[in-house]
């Protein structure tokens, strides 16, 4: 029912057989998006140029270095007409709430529960608000375009990449967790 932070994060535990990772956690900002290009990255899979989301698994088993980096959340209920969107970065968040023309902003660095909100018409709070503007507008271009263009096709996947994820799925049987 809501962006905030008692809802919106969710861990994510990934095991791979064999494969031990030079991070135990990942502390930057990452979205539910980053599952399928960190699967796809882990079994040795391109990831396709029209994904979003961003491949971890350099972060959490090379060792790459994390960077700063902007995640979005949306929650469309249409029955209640409740219509939010989020954007986040490191220490720093904004809920805009459509139907209630309510803009939120937190410290979160300082403020993790989002219990003061900040001023609205200074910075950070309009960055990232244009920010989110930005992101609003571009997504909302290449909505409208894939209506128009009848791109609402399922999407089809090849038979090496099943064939990997068969193997991945066949190891993980061999090896129980333990």
């Amino acid at each position: 029912r809501t962006l905030y932070d008692e809802i919106l994060p969710v861990p994510l535990i990934v095991y791979v057989p064999g494969a031990k990772p030079q991070r135990s956690e990942v502390a930057m900002e990452t979205s539910t998006i980053d599952v399928m290009p960190t699967v796809l990255g882990l079994v040795g899979a391109p990831v396709p140029p029209a994904v979003e989301g961003t491949d971890l698994t350099g972060v959490a088993y090379l060792g790459r270095p994390e960077w700063d980096r902007t995640t979005i959340a949306e929650l469309y209920r249409t029955e209640s007409l409740n219509v939010q969107v989020s954007l986040r970065r490191t220490g720093e968040k904004v809920i805009h709430h459509f139907n209630d023309r309510l803009v939120e902003s937190y410290d979160i660095a300082t403020d993790p529960g989002e219990h003061s909100r900040r001023p609205i018409r200074q910075p950070p709070t309009t960055e990232l608000m244009a920010e989110l503007q930005t992101w609003l507008n571009d997504g909302w271009a290449g909505y409208r375009d894939r209506i128009r263009a009848g791109l609402d096709r399922a999407v089809t996947m090849d038979a090496e990449t099943q064939d990997r994820l068969r193997a991945l799925h066949a190891e993980r049987e061999r090896t129980p967790l333990s």
